[in-house]
């Protein structure tokens, strides 16, 4: 049982740690064009990238690598 907190915990700091990085997307609203370049670049739809954005997350490491992704850019 505690394996599948932990679990839920790290989703939760990776799913906080995208929205602040992106942020600065969100307000000055570059949001959908970034979306566009990370979605080509992981293989996923830009929508994806958004609904990830504002929480809509299933899949942890998603999360995590649209995060580096926003890091990168």
């Amino acid at each position: 049982m505690e394996a599948k907190k932990q679990l839920k915990q790290r989703h939760k700091e990776a799913c906080l740690e995208l929205k602040k990085v992106a942020a600065t997307y969100i307000d000055d609203s570059t949001l959908n064009a970034k979306a566009l370049v990370i979605g080509k670049n992981l293989g996923v739809s830009f929508q994806t990238v958004v609904n990830y954005v504002y929480g809509k997350s299933k899949d942890g490491y998603l999360t995590e690598a649209i995060t580096k992704e926003f890091q990168a850019l």
